[in-house]
Parts: C-alpha cells; structure tokens; sequence
C-alpha cells in the first residue's frame, strides 16, 4: 500500500497517526487479503466450470484428482502471494480458501456425476429407442407414429432420476432428458417417414401384381366398354385389398397420393395393351369363324361323297372322279361367296382334307371291280369250275352277309347304349346344371349380404377414421395450447429470474461501492485527523456509515433471500406445469391407444369381411365355369349323339345296300346253278345219242362258242381265285399306305400336342416348352394350317418375352439367344413379328457378341456355331444385323472348320451334321459363303452319291405312326414334335409334296431360315445358295 508515493507501513502510519494506526493497518491488509481471496475464489470457480465444460466424460474419481490437483495449484500461487501479509490475514484466507476448494470440489464432483448419469440415460434412451424402431421395421407389422411416441414414452419413464433439489443441483437431468427426447423423437419419425416411403413402394409392386393376376382371367374378345369396366373394376378390387392391408400405418398425404397415381398409371398402361389385344382377339374371332364355318361344311361334304360313292359302287374313275369334282365345286361356291381367290384357296384346302378319304373309297372302287371282274372270269371257266366257284363265292358271301348283319346288330347295340348313356348323362348334367344353378343364386345373395356388411363396415371404420381425426385434432390443439401456455410461464419465469439477477447484481454492486466508500473515507478521516487534530465527531459518523452499511448488507440479504425464494416458487410451479403437461399427453396417448385398437378390430372385420366376399366370388366364379363346363360337355354329348345318330342312318342304308346286293347275288347265283342245271342235263342227253360226225361239230360249235363268248370280255383278266384277288387288293391298300403322308392324321397329332401338359415327357421338357412351339408351329404354317394355333398359345409365347429384350424357354424363364430365335421365327410364321420388342431384343443379340466374333447363349458363356446362326436369324429379320461385327462372327465360324472341310460347334471339336448346317447357314446370312464353297462342296460331294432320294423320302414316310400322327427318328419309334417338324421340311425340300393336288396347301420350307417361303419373301430376307 503506497501513501504519497511511499510505501505505507504500521510504523509509518504509527508516527503519522500514533492512535490506533496499528489496528487501522490490520484492518486494511485484511480487506486486501480478503480481495486477494476473492480473486482466487473467482479463478477456481472458473476453473472448476472449466473442466465440467469438457467434451470427454471422466469418471467421478478420477475428475476429483484431476480438479484437486488443480485447485491446490491455484490455492499454492495465492498463499505465495500472501506471503508478505500478516501471518494472521494469510491463516484466514488460507483457511477460507481450503473451504471454498472443498466445497466447489464437492460441488464440481455432483456436476460430474450428474452429467455422466445424464449422458448415460441419453445413450440408453436413444440404444432403445432406436431397437425397437429396427425391431418393428424387421418384422414388417404395421406401426404408428403414436406407438412409437407411446413406447418412447415409456422408455423415458422407466428412468429414476429422484427428487431434484435446485439448490444444490448444477444439471436438471430431468429438464434436459425432456429435451433430448424431443429430439431423439423427431429423429425416430425421420426414419419412420423413411420407412413409410419403402413400404409405399412395396405395395405399390403388390398392387401391380394384384392387378396383373385379376386381369389374367379376362378372355378376350369383349366390347370395349365391357373391358374398360372389368379393368376399373379389377382396379378397385385391389385398391380395397392393398387399403386393408395398409391398415395400421401413418401415412403421409404425399405418400398416398404417390400410391394412386402409381396405380392409375399402370392401370392405363395394361388397359392400352389389353386394348390392343382385345382388337387383335376381334379380328382373330372372325377367322375362328370362318374356320368353323369351313369345318361344318368339310364334315357335310365328306359324309355326302360317302354315301353317293358307297352307294354307286362299283362305277368307273371317270365317273367317281366327275361325281367328286361336282360335290367338291358346290361347297367350294358355297363357301367362297363369289370370291374367285377365295374360291380357289378353299378347292386346294378341301382337295388336301379330302385326300385320304377320296384315296380310301377310290380303293375300295378298286377291290369292287376286281372281285366283279374275278367274278365275270369264274363264269367262263368250264361248267364244273364255274359252279364250285360260285358255290363258294355264294357261301363267301352268305358269311360275308352274316358278318355284316352281325356287324350291323353290334353298331346298333352299341349306338343305343351310347344313346342310353348319353341320355343319362345329359339327365345328370342337367340336374347338376340346375343343382348348380341354384347354389349360384344362393352365393349371389350370399355375396350381396357380405357386400352389404361390407359396405356397412366400411362406413364405420370411416366414421371411426374421422372420429380419430377429431380427437387428434382436439389433442393436437389443446397441446399446442398446453404448450403455448407453458411457454409464456417459462418465458415470464425467466424474465422474473433475469431481473431477479439484475437486483442481486445491483445490490452487489452498492454492497462492494459501500465496502469502497468505506476503504476510502478511512484514510480520508486520517487525513483529516492529521491537518486537524482528532475529531470525534468523525468517528461517530463512521461508526454511523458501517451500521447504515451493516443495515444495507443486511436488506440486501433480505431480498436475495426473497428472491431465492420467488426462484423456489417459479420452479415448483413449472415442475408443476410439466407434470399437467405429461399428464394430458398420458391421456391423449391412452385415447389414441383405444382409438388404434377399435380401428384395427374394426379393420380386421373388414379384412374378414372382404376375405369372405373374396372367396364367395371365387365359388361363384367357379360355379359359373362348372356351369358353363357343364353346358359344353352337354352340347358335345348332343353333336356326338347327332353324330352317332347320322352314322346309325349311314349304317343302315349301307346294311340295305348289302342286302339288295346279297339278293342280287343269290338270284344270279340261282340262276347260273339252273343255267348250269340246264346244261348238264342237255349235255347228258346230247351225250347218249352222239355220233362222231356229230361230237365233231359239237366240238366245232362249242369251240365257236367259246370263242365267241371271249370276245365278250372288255380286257382278258389272269384266272385268280376269289382269295387272290382279296390278297392282291390288300397288298396294293398297303404299299399306297407305305407311300403316303397321313396329312389328317398328323394334324390330329399336333392338335392333340396342347392337351398334354400333365404328362410327365411335358413336365420334363418345361424349359424348352418355347422350342416346342416352334416346332408345332413350324410344322402346322408348312401344312398350311397356321390358323388352328389357338390365340392362348400365342399370348402365352408373347409372355415368354422380357421386358428388356429377348424370350426364355418358358414364362419367368431366363432368357436366352436360342429360345430367342425359336420365338421369332414363330411370331414371324403367324405374322405377329409386330409384337417382338425390336430395339430391346436386337440390343440383347448384339450384347452376346464376343471380341473373337463368337456368340454366347446367355450370360453363363457358352459358345456355339448354332448361337451365331440364331443371332444371324433375329437380326435380318429385325434389320439390325448392321450392328455386330459380321467378318468377325465370320472368321470364327472359319476357326471352327475341320480338315475335312466340315465344322464342329467350337474350334477343335469333331465334324457334325447339325454344326454343318448352323454354320453353312450362318456364312450364308452373312453373303460369304463363296469364300468357303470349294471345302464345303468338297465336303458334300464325297457323300451326296451316298444319299438315294427317292429312299430318303420312303424312309421318312416309314417314320409315320399312321394311327397316332406324328414322325419318329426312325420306324418303329414313338413319335415327338421334334422329327415330326424336320421329318415334314425334309419331305418339303425333297419335293415330295411338289405336283400333288392333295397337297397343294403345303408350303415349300426355305432351306436357311427353316420358315416358309412366303414369309421369307414377304419380309425381303436373303441368304447365299450356291446350287
């Protein structure tokens, strides 16, 4: 302490002022010492504040030993500068310093403590939340946001966080838990909003997936308007079905207005293709008709010629063949309607049916006129021959008449009991039809009341939806009042507290400007006390000044207390508000509890409701296609008993026939035994008064006779028996059967190929089902009979087909380059290569190029001669061969090319007659055939003269099953599409079907693509021959 720019010390003051200078010195180093210790006081609390605004979290322990050997730092660099202060003033502060450490270290422990258990709850609150957040994704059952903020709830109040105590506690771990789970909730619905938004789109796809399957059981042709009302309301059945599945989510508006607009889309989308469709199925429905149409008048035509033929037998070919030309020119002018073009289509088609019936009773003409002529020939052999022959031919025919009558009693036995069991059969059909009907009618009001609960339950849960609605509402209000409310409290607390602050600031200023004015009026009355003597009066007034100041310092502890108090009472009543707050949100979230569960009960009548009305429609779906099955078996039953009756008609005009034919041949055969009787018994008499002369100009007359008789005979016949001549006509039926293609009989064979998908070579043959379609339909277009491929099998073709390009072997196969091909050229036969997807289909082929020029089948790599054909294939026909590096694909069919100039499948691998020909196609698409025609002639010429082509073709008619159709590998074997298809373009090729009227309608097959030649044409494609 300086005086006048001296230091002041005790004896100093002494000599200055002699009475009581030592205790007035005393006092004022110890209000220096005092301010020193505030000082210090400051700094620890400071650095106490310091370490509790660490970011890293320490154990209780072990922040006590770090902040204490802090403290004791501090407190040792404020006792180094008491040390030039009495011992007394050091010991004080000292001692006081020791109880401030211990005391801010107890209280900067607690605060260590609290903020570690508040960091802990944090983390455990978020760990949980979050689980159970995950938990409830993984499952997939439907939440709500109220059950998440229910369960956050419930999490947050299992915490213990005891009584507070604000005037000992730093943290309000309560205070700050609320505000953390404001927090840790709003990012929770972050996630949840997420969530929502990838559950959307789920059912987005399952709504897409609904919708496809209900679309499936649309059969096409309808009327438009029909069509667009089945898809609107095959659309509202999912959208009922999908709704009640979203029973028990929150939500958003956005998300559910995404959700219709995805659907609406995509129901324009299928209701374009099945428009498309739908005028695909008209136009196809009128070729079903002219089919039918061409069939009844085929089935008319070929039972008229029947019975004209059976019935004029015997005649000759010229007449046969005139009487075939008048019935076939009058269907022909019946069906054409004048249209010479369509005329002419339909004489080839009737003359290629008409084939194997017209070459059957030309046979049967034959056998005729060769028993008759055999017959003419027995009448000129001698008297005893010509009896015994027509002795047996007499007995022959009695056995024949027999066995036809047998024959004629059995169809007739057999008709009436196929009579009888049809009749029963359309009894019973037509009961179950009416038993049937009935139970419809019953479904129907079934169904009718279920829509009507329906309908009902949807009006509730409606009402129970808008209800929630209005509770949320009212909640969400009151809350926000709630919270508006307490808001304001804490705001007016807090102003209280801020101005509070401000007083007990200010009282602390006037307190420490009273402690100043007292420091300085102390050596102010020395002062005066030296210019002036002693004055008492100086002294009362300071001891006057330190009471006002004492009264002061006490007032403002008065208020300081008031005001702790006032605190005390703002923090109790916001405890208080908190706990109306928690309160009211316990009863809204009971309230949304019952609402949710009344809601899903509700939904789940709903669901059972529509489950049941499902599942009504679908009995009664099903009990209309019974219905329907029922009325088309009794409708077959009818032509088959129409037909059956026809036959018995047929029957029996030829057993009459047979019987006026057995009576004329009795009455012959009576007359040439009385001729013969006659005869012999003038032959007797001439024979017992004979002479020479006159058994010479009998012999003479006889022989005239005889010759002149001869002459008679329009062609002189061999002598054969009546057996021989049976022998002969029989061989002859069967070397023209050996030599014929059985046309109908194949094309039964390949109807009937629809029909077998249960068995069990179709089961195994799933995966190349798409190859098989080619192959039926290759077979059928070369026939000419395109049109009896049902338009099923073509949808379910066009089905096979991905999005991005490309055909698998079958529906949700893979796709892959050869089932590509086979798929095109299909749809180009049917002339449907308008529903290929060009860009997308050419864009996968052009993918399966490799650097070497090589094609691989799929993404698997393997690599085949035939994979490059197949490619060459589906570009032309696409016009996009442009795209692949030809001379590459080119040079690898080459490295593929054998010494003895044939072609393996890969570089390396032994010549074959299948790699041949994929590769000698390829290299033909690709114009480059002439730069390897020397080593392919080569090839061909060293084993062309091995090849008969006349036995080539006996051998593939030999592979015929004439019972069953079809062609096998070789005779004997069973039959399959696969020879069938080949076994008719080797035919094709061979010129077999070349000249023949029968066969008129066949097509020629293009030796390349393997499709007809008029496709060929009609599509510009090219390829090199070389002839």
């Amino acid at each position: 302490m300086l005086f006048n720019q001296q230091p002041l010390t005790g004896h100093k003051l002494a000599d200055m002022m002699p009475l009581f200078a030592e205790s007035i010195y005393s006092s004022m180093r110890r209000g220096e010492g005092k301010k020193i210790q505030l000082h210090a006081e400051d700094a620890i609390r400071n650095f106490c504040k310091a370490q509790l605004e660490l970011p890293s979290l320490v154990d209780t322990q072990a922040f006590t030993a770090q902040v204490h050997l802090g403290l004791v730092k501090l407190v040792q660099g404020t006792l180094e500068t008491l040390r030039s202060f009495p011992s007394d003033v050091a010991d004080e502060c000292h001692k006081a310093l020791h109880l401030f450490v211990e005391r801010e270290l107890e209280l900067a422990s607690k605060s260590n403590n609290e903020k570690a258990q508040l960091s802990s709850c944090k983390s455990e609150l978020k760990s949980k939340g979050t689980t159970w957040l995950d938990k409830q994704i993984a499952s997939g059952t439907p939440f709500t946001i109220s059950m998440l903020e229910e369960e956050l709830l419930r999490l947050h109040a299992s915490f213990d966080f005891g009584e507070p105590n604000p005037a000992v506690d730093e943290v309000d771990i309560e205070q700050e838990m609320r505000e953390f789970h404001a927090q840790l909730l709003d990012d929770l619905k972050r996630q949840y909003t997420f969530h929502i938004r990838r559950v959307v789109l789920q059912f987005i796809g399952t709504a897409k997936s609904l919708l496809e399957k209900e679309l499936q059981v649309i059969v096409l042709p309808m009327p438009d308007q029909k069509l667009r009302e089945r898809i609107h309301e095959s659309k509202e059945r999912v959208v009922l079905d999908i709704a009640s599945q979203m029973q028990g989510w929150s939500f958003p508006q956005e998300e559910m207005v995404h959700f219709g607009n995805a659907v609406t889309e995509y129901t324009q989308q299928l209701q374009d293709a099945y428009s498309k469709q739908n005028q695909s199925a008209s136009k196809d429905s009128a070729a079903r008709e002219a089919s039918a149409r061409y069939k009844v008048a085929k089935d008319a035509l070929m039972h008229s010629l029947n019975e004209a033929i059976i019935g004029a037998i015997p005649m000759s070919v010229d007449a046969l063949e005139r009487l075939y030309d008048e019935h076939l020119l009058r269907t022909c002018t019946q069906l054409s309607d004048g249209h010479q073009i369509k005329h002419e289509k339909i004489m080839q088609s009737l003359k290629a049916d008409l084939a194997t019936l017209m070459m059957q009773l030309k046979t049967i003409n034959t056998c005729v006129n060769v028993r008759i002529r055999a017959l003419n020939l027995v009448n000129f052999c001698s008297k005893e021959t010509e009896k015994a022959a027509l002795m047996n031919a007499a007995e022959t025919e009695r056995q024949r008449t027999e066995e036809l009558a047998n024959q004629v009693k059995q169809s007739q036995a057999l008709a009436a009991k196929r009579e009888q069991e049809m009749h029963s059969k359309l009894l019973e059909k037509e009961t179950k039809s009416k038993h049937l009907l009935d139970e419809l009618s019953s479904q129907e009001a079934k169904t009718q009341a279920l829509e009507r609960q329906l309908q009902l339950a949807k009006q509730k849960a409606i009402e129970l939806a808008e209800e929630k609605k209005r509770a949320e509402a009212e909640g969400l209000k009151l809350a926000s009042k709630e919270r508006q409310d307490a808001q304001r409290l804490i705001e007016e607390n807090s102003t209280k507290q801020n101005k509070l602050q401000s007083e007990l600031r200010a009282i602390q200023a006037r307190l420490e400007q009273q402690q100043i004015i007292l420091q300085v009026r102390t050596p102010v009355g020395f002062t005066r006390i030296i210019h002036s003597s002693y004055q008492p009066q100086a002294k009362e007034r300071e001891v006057q000044a330190a009471e006002i100041a004492k009264e002061k310092a006490k007032q403002l502890s008065l208020e300081k207390d008031r005001a702790l108090k006032a605190v005390e009472r703002e923090r109790a009543l916001r405890e208080k508000l908190s706990e109306d707050i928690l309160s009211h949100q316990a009863q809204t979230a009971k309230l949304e509890t019952t609402m949710s569960s009344v809601i899903r009960e509700k939904t789940r009548e709903t669901q059972q409701l529509q489950a049941t009305l499902t599942d009504q429609e679908r009995k009664t779906q099903q009990l209309e296609q019974e219905l329907q099955r029922m009325k088309d078996q009794a409708q077959a039953l009818a032509q088959e008993k129409e037909h059956w009756r026809r036959q018995n008609e047929a029957m029996a005009k030829s057993k009459l026939d047979m019987e006026m034919q057995v009576k004329d041949e009795a009455a012959r055969r009576e007359a040439a035994e009385a001729a013969a009787v006659q005869v012999a018994a003038k032959a007797a008499m001439e024979a017992m008064d004979v002479t020479p002369e006159k058994k010479r100009k009998t012999a003479v007359a006889s022989s005239s006779s005889k010759k002149a008789k001869r002459l008679d005979v329009k062609a002189p016949l061999p002598k054969l028996s009546l057996q021989e001549a049976k022998r002969l006509a029989k061989e002859e039926m069967d070397k023209r059967q050996h030599d014929t293609f059985f046309l109908a009989t194949h094309l039964k064979y390949l109807a009937n190929l629809s029909k077998q998908k249960e068995s069990l070579e179709s089961c195994l043959s799933e995966h190349l089902r798409v190859s098989a379609f080619y192959w039926a339909a290759g077979s059928l277009c070369a026939l000419g009979k395109a049109h009896h491929i049902p338009d099923e099998l073509i949808q379910w073709l066009l089905a096979c087909q991905h999005p991005n390009g490309g055909f698998g072997g079958n529906v949700g196969h893979d796709r892959h380059l050869l089932y590509t091909c086979h798929a095109v050229l299909s749809l180009v036969m049917l002339g449907k290569e308008d529903h290929i997807l060009a860009q997308e289909t050419a864009d996968f082929v052009v993918s399966l190029q490799q650097p070497d020029g090589s094609f691989v089948g799929d993404i698997h790599g393997e690599v085949d001669t035939k994979y490059t054909y197949c490619a060459l294939s589906v570009l032309k026909i696409l016009k996009q061969e442009h795209r692949i590096n030809m001379d590459a694909a080119m040079a690898h069919i080459k490295t593929c090319q054998n010494f003895d100039a044939g072609f393996g499948n890969i570089p390396g691998c032994e010549s074959h007659g299948g790699h041949i020909f994929t590769a000698v196609g390829a290299l033909s698409m690709g114009h480059q055939l002439d730069k390897y025609v020397d080593l392919v002639e080569h090839f061909v010429s060293c084993k062309l003269h091995w090849i008969n082509k006349d036995k080539l073709i006996q051998f593939i008619l030999n592979c015929q099953d004439k019972d069953d159709g079809g062609i096998a590998d070789r005779p004997g074997n069973v039959s399959d599409i696969f020879h069938t298809f080949f076994g008719i373009c080797g035919l094709s090729m061979l010129g077999y079907f070349d000249d023949q009227p029968a066969f008129a309608a066949i097509k020629k097959v293009h030796p390349v693509f393997a499709i007809p030649d008029t496709d060929v044409a009609r599509l510009g494609l090219t390829a090199q021959i070389i002839l």
